[in-house]
């Protein structure tokens, strides 16, 4: 994506993406086709976290480091982002649509498939973490671990002390071994 086109995304409000998504989808063909597909990929079926997980690792590997560099460097006014800094402000734009749909189940009740999104979005960090060989990767060595807390921070909010929340807790534990990684909270 160059930088007008990543302008042009970054300018787009909540509420009118999905009145830009129907004209997309409207437009037939190929088009309609790749919103759907993206949208079934987001907001489908959250029962499987090895698939969410699958999404989440996939999307955060597209992320071209051309566009971190872009995004970084000297700035008008002579400020200058560091890359790595920049990288903390793109990974969790790549995977906002994972974390908002938990917030979405987590307002509606929908507990169970609000843990399987965590579970998924927790997974695909961690595989990204530790497994990615992209270049962007390098430059985001700590944020998937800070971009998985705040996640954590949100669900534990909703969820309480609820057995519910030990298993899915239990879970992370088990399938993401380091410390580091899901720091227990009392």
């Amino acid at each position: 994506m160059n930088d007008t086109g990543a302008r042009v995304l970054e300018a787009v409000k909540a509420e009118d993406a999905k009145q830009i998504l129907r004209a997309l989808h409207d437009r037939g063909g190929e088009v309609a086709r790749a919103v759907e597909e993206e949208v079934d990929h987001i907001y489908g079926g959250v029962d499987d976290a090895e698939e969410i997980a699958g999404g989440v690792l996939a999307r955060l590997e597209s992320i071209d480091v051309e566009d971190l560099w872009d995004r970084s460097g000297k700035r008008a006014g002579g400020t200058y982002v560091e890359p790595a800094e920049e990288s903390y402000v793109m990974l969790p734009e790549a995977i906002v649509p994972y974390v908002a749909r938990m917030g979405d189940h987590l307002e509606e009740g929908d507990l169970e498939e609000a843990d399987a999104m965590l579970r998924g979005v927790a997974l695909g960090l961690y595989r990204f973490s530790r497994q990615s060989s992209t270049t962007f990767r390098d430059w985001a060595r700590d944020d998937p671990s800070i971009v998985l807390e705040e996640a954590l921070r949100r669900w534990r909010e909703r969820r309480g002390g609820s057995a519910a929340r030990r298993d899915t807790e239990e879970w992370l534990r088990e399938r993401l071994p380091e410390r580091d990684w899901v720091a227990s909270e009392s």
